[in-house]
This record gives C-alpha cells, sequence and structure tokens, in this order.
C-alpha cells in the first residue's frame, strides 16, 4: 500500500462528512425503547413478540449435565463427547462429539427450547470426513423428535421426522452446493406455526449455502439434542452457539462482539504480512481491555486476516455492510502514520481508515489494486500521545462508510464519510508507517453497534400497533419511495386516532446511556403529508424535521425518505404515528403526546429501524 501522506491540498468536493455525521446514521430507534405498560393519552400499549437472540446452549458452562443419552441404543458411546476448548465458534468451548456414535436430548434444564413460531440457528464442524450428524429439535423423546441432518462427504443436508423409533424424510438438498471440511456452517431453522420447517445452510461469511423445506404438524415445541456416527479416527464434529432468535455477531445480525482483542497471543497463524513482520508484536502493556495489544514499530508493516485466507485461523466474524464497529488506537510518540482495514479482500484491495500523526489527518480510502484513493476526512487534528481513541465506522448497506474519531474524554473529534460498494465482508487488518523509535498500538476490535429493529423481509418482526389502525408488509414495487433497504417495509395505516405502534423486544439491548438516539426511515409521499420525528423527554418536546412534503414535479416513486436524527431522550416507550401534520414522534414514559392531535387516515412506510449498541462498553 502506497504512503497515505497526500501532497498538495486536498480537494474539497470529495469531502463529504460532517462531525454528526454518525449521529444522523446511528442515531435512533433505540436506546431502551418499550419499557413497561404506561398509559399515553388513551394510546395503550400492545405486546409484541420476542426477536432478540436468546442462547438455548452455548456450553460455556462446561458440563453435559443437562442432555441424557439413549439408553435404549446399546451402540451409543459417550466417551468421546466432551465440552472442550480446541474448536469454539463462539466464546471459548464448544461440544465435541470423536469418532463415536452418539444420540443424546435435551428437554429439561437449559436456558430455552425453540418452538413453533421461532427461527432458531446452531454452528457445525466437522473434520475428517463426517457423513452423518444430526441436530435435533421438537424433542419428545428420545423416539419422537425432528432432525435435520447434515453429510459433509454427500453434500447433503436433510430434514426428517422421527417418530415411533422409525424415520421418515421430509425434504432434502444435495445438489448445486458442497460442503468442505474444518469450516463452520449455520444451520437456520424457520419452525412456522403452521407446520413449515425451512433449513437454509449458511457458511461462516453468512452466505447462503443450501436451503430445504417441508410442512409437518406432529408437534410444536419440544427439546434439543444431538446425534453423530461417525467411527474413523480423527473424525470429528463440533456444534457451538445454539440460539432462538438473530444470532447476534455470529454470522446473524450486529450485536456488539469482540473481533480481535490479540488474546490469542500468536500472530503467525493469523496474519498475513505483505511486509514488515519484524515489526509487529503482541504485548502486555499498554492494553484496552484484556491481556494483549498489538504493537506496530519502526518500519512499514501491512498485515491482514481474512474469512478466506487459506493457512491462517480465522476471527470471530468480520465487519459487513450494515455493521458499524469500532477500534482502538494508541501512540506514544504521535509521529508516522497508521491505519485500519476493513473489507479485505487481500493485501492490494480493501478500505482503511488513515489516522497520520505527521500530517494531522483522519481520512478515509479505498485501495484498489494497488491505489490509493482518498474520499473524506478531516485535517487540522492534534493527536495526544499515551492516549487509547476509539474510531467507530457505520458501513451502510448503501456503500455510504462513516467514520468517527473519538477522544476518551473529549469525545468525537473528527469525522469523515465517502461512498464505495466495491466490497463485502472479508478480513481486517492493520498497517503502519513508521521511522526507528516510532510505534503505535491496536486493541480491541468490536462489531456490532447497531441493533436491527426489523428488516420486514419475512412479516412484519414482532412489530404491533393498537386502535383502528393496521400494519402490513409491503414491497418495494408497491412503494418503491418508502422500502429504502432490502425488498419489504412496514405499511402503517393511520385510522382516525393516534396510531402507536411498538416491539419492546427488538429494544431490549439497546445502549440508552451510550448512544440514545434513533435511526428508521419514515415516508409518507402516498399522502404528501410533512413527516417529522419527535423525542420527549421530562424537559419537553424536542424534534428534529425530517423533510418536507415531495414536490407535486417528483417523480413516481423518488426515494425521498430520509434517516433521521433525534435529540437524547430518557426513557423511550414507543413510536406514535399520527395522520396530522406532526406524522411520527417518539413517546416517553413520562409525558402523553399532547403536543399533537389526531388526523385524518392515510399510509406511512416505516423501512430499517435500528438501534445503537455502543461496542465502547463492550468486554
Amino acid at each position: 500500500m502506497v504512503s497515505n501522506r497526500l501532497p498538495g491540498q486536498v480537494d474539497e468536493s470529495t469531502r463529504e462528512f460532517s462531525r454528526r455525521g454518525l449521529m444522523k446514521l446511528v442515531g435512533a430507534a433505540g436506546a431502551g425503547l418499550g419499557l413497561g405498560s404506561h398509559d399515553l393519552g388513551g394510546v395503550k400499549p400492545v405486546a409484541a413478540a420476542t426477536s432478540s437472540p436468546t442462547i438455548i446452549d452455548d456450553f460455556e458452562d462446561g458440563g453435559l449435565s443437562e442432555y441424557e443419552a439413549d439408553p435404549n441404543n446399546s451402540d451409543v458411546d459417550m466417551s468421546g463427547v466432551n465440552v472442550t476448548s480446541s474448536q469454539p465458534k463462539n466464546g471459548s468451548l464448544s461440544l465435541e462429539i470423536d469418532a463415536v456414535e452418539a444420540e443424546f436430548i435435551s428437554t429439561s434444564g437449559l436456558n430455552a427450547y425453540p418452538a413453533a413460531g421461532d427461527t432458531f440457528r446452531v454452528w457445525i464442524r466437522t473434520t475428517g470426513g463426517v457423513d452423518e450428524t444430526n441436530f435435533t429439535y421438537g424433542v419428545q423423546s428420545h423416539t419422537d423428535r425432528y432432525f435435520v441432518r447434515l453429510s459433509e462427504v454427500n453434500d447433503r443436508v436433510a430434514l426428517y421426522r422421527y417418530e415411533n423409533d422409525s424415520s421418515t424424510q421430509l425434504s432434502e438438498s444435495d445438489s448445486g452446493f458442497s460442503l468442505s471440511p474444518d469450516t463452520w456452517y449455520q444451520i437456520e431453522i424457520d419452525w412456522q406455526t403452521d407446520g413449515t420447517h425451512t433449513v437454509t445452510v449458511y457458511d461462516d461469511t453468512k452466505t447462503q449455502v443450501t436451503q430445504t423445506s417441508a410442512t409437518d404438524t406432529t408437534w410444536n415445541s419440544g427439546g434439543i439434542g444431538f446425534d453423530a456416527y461417525i467411527y474413523s479416527s480423527g473424525t470429528k464434529v463440533w456444534y457451538d452457539y445454539a440460539v432462538i432468535g438473530d444470532d447476534s455477531g455470529n454470522g446473524g445480525e450486529s450485536s456488539g462482539g469482540l473481533i480481535e482483542g490479540f488474546e490469542h497471543n500468536d500472530l503467525s497463524d493469523y496474519y498475513s504480512f505483505d511486509r514488515g513482520a519484524s515489526g509487529a508484536s503482541i504485548v502486555n502493556s499498554p492494553v484496552d481491555g484484556g491481556s494483549y495489544a498489538l504493537e506496530l514499530s519502526g518500519t512499514t508493516t501491512e498485515m491482514i486476516n481474512t474469512a478466506s485466507l487459506d493457512g491462517y485461523s480465522q476471527l470471530d466474524g468480520y465487519p459487513q455492510p450494515g455493521d458499524t464497529f469500532s477500534y482502538h488506537f494508541r501512540t506514544p510518540d504521535a509521529a508516522g502514520s497508521a491505519n485500519f482495514t476493513y473489507g479485505v479482500q487481500d493485501h492490494e484491495n480493501r478500505y482503511y481508515i488513515s489516522t497520520d500523526f505527521d500530517e494531522d489527518e483522519f481520512y478515509l480510502f479505498t485501495y484498489k489494486s494497488g491505489n490509493s484513493t482518498h474520499l473524506g476526512g478531516e485535517s487540522g487534528i492534534t493527536y495526544e500521545t499515551g492516549v487509547w481513541y476509539e474510531v467507530e465506522i457505520t458501513w451502510a448497506t448503501d456503500g455510504t462508510h462513516t467514520a468517527r474519531l473519538i477522544h476518551p474524554s473529549n469525545g468525537e473529534i473528527a469525522s469523515g464519510t465517502m461512498s464505495d460498494s466495491t466490497f463485502t465482508s472479508k478480513g481486517i487488518g492493520f498497517d503502519a508507517y513508521l521511522s526507528s523509535g516510532e510505534s503505535v498500538y491496536f486493541d480491541h476490535v468490536t462489531s456490532g453497534l447497531l441493533q436491527k429493529l426489523g428488516m420486514f423481509e419475512d412479516g412484519l418482526d414482532g412489530w404491533t400497533t393498537n386502535g383502528d389502525h393496521q400494519l402490513t408488509q409491503v414491497s418495494e414495487s408497491a412503494e418503491p419511495g418508502g422500502v429504502t433497504q432490502g425488498s419489504f417495509g412496514l405499511d402503517v395505516q393511520t385510522g382516525t386516532s393516534l396510531a402507536q405502534i411498538e416491539n419492546t423486544q427488538r429494544f431490549q439491548n439497546a445502549d440508552c446511556l451510550g448512544a440514545p438516539y434513533l435511526v428508521a426511515d419514515v415516508d409518507s409521499s402516498t399522502t404528501q403529508r410533512r413527516i417529522s420525528i419527535w423525542s420527549l423527554d421530562t424537559t419537553g418536546v424536542m424534534g428534529v424535521q425530517l423533510r418536507s412534503p415531495p414536490s407535486s414535479d417528483s417523480p413516481s416513486g423518488h426515494r425521498d425518505t430520509q434517516r433521521g436524527i433525534c435529540l437524547p431522550w430518557r426513557t423511550l416507550h414507543s413510536i406514535i404515528l399520527s395522520g396530522s401534520s406532526s406524522s411520527a414522534i417518539l413517546a416517553t414514559s413520562h409525558q402523553t403526546p399532547t403536543s399533537i392531535t389526531p388526523g385524518s387516515s392515510g399510509s406511512i412506510i416505516f423501512d430499517s429501524p435500528t438501534a445503537p449498541l455502543s461496542t465502547r462498553h463492550v468486554r
């Protein structure tokens, strides 16, 4: 990578940023919305469906006391079944089945069990040529249950009903894809209340591998279990992180998970160096959480870790479009420059954030085929020595990249924005351009600031309403101006009273104190009305208008929906929509929305609500 010290004057036309840029992107739907039931001027709260991730079993307790082996199968050998630290997907432990026939179930004692109406997930990894291993659910007993069978050697995924000790295949997928050993795959099961079972397999980058589905209503709840039929030495199966709901930070939606903290204390197994390996080391001081940090010193160093890099250990997930993530750095002498890279395809294709201590710059770059292009950022920054700075990056699905430079005491001191959609998630990396005696430290790379509150691709995502109002899923083809991400949005068809939409469970992981802001796309172009988004707290009404009504000459389907920013609030309760000129507000449990009045009926499109989760508090 070429030096990021840019000669001459910066082209102001490329500097699309503001110090409030991230607030406008990450601000919003979140912090603590929906706490309990409160009367908001006659608008009654309504129940919401649970959609935040609930751990079934992550094996972090180190034992299997909640499980029972099949006592009626004399071939079952549990001696090869253990909880191990050799191949964890999430956390430090996972379930290992080593060269034995094993069948075991749990119907009580775990944190939760899936039921019809749930979407649940589990990670699986095989080695040595595994033909048959099963994840079972809806377990009534050892002889009555559903199971998903994965055959790595035959590239096959199948769904079965096992009833009265007899198996019936319900569906299978065995063509058009391949399964690889020594690779983590995620099995996702969408178990609908009408008896539809949809099994989807994803790879470690959340790319769909295959899918199969069937309908069966024999059972609608039950326990879980694991089977394996492997007999050759060196043949093993690992399972980890079984959850109900979004698999946060582990191939699913964002959660604030740790990507890299250097606690592995091993660079050679994890990083490929384009240059300067001698200048890289893991040190135990200074650190920003944990026991270790990365030090780059005295030379030019460029190093990467990607999901597709053969021969290297992978990290626990990588940033991808739709994520907000952060890293921390520190310089003892404020000399030289350093980069954090992401969206890494290889050494010559990636994005990077440059912190130039000599030139007092904070810039965003693309790096394509070995050529750097500066697209945003700020100069005139004074970097302090001996301070752990945080950089937060929001990588939007439309290709917008927004970064904030945060001082631990002074808050945001710089920001920048660029737009590029060339790369998607594959890896991260670190660069430094230093002279003898100069050094920089990196630590604590985390991902998942944004809690997704609904994408509406599969329905209403647990959102509900009150009174004479209706919620429906609306397609992009029907409302191109309102559906901003994916193929569907939420159509709020308001009646003549105040309309409340609520989803308390989707907000339970939002960071109320660290990032009290709401982001959502709201559009009322179908009714030509002004849209405002408000927050209320104990001091009264505050708000920032999102947009004026579209002009009469706006083209059909024009995307005039905007992301909004709210001022900070305290205890949020729900989102209130009205047919009046103030069409969208947020209300707290302390106040009633007396500043607006019910209006005429109409339709408001609501899409992509997200709530920020502050990674600064994740350790």
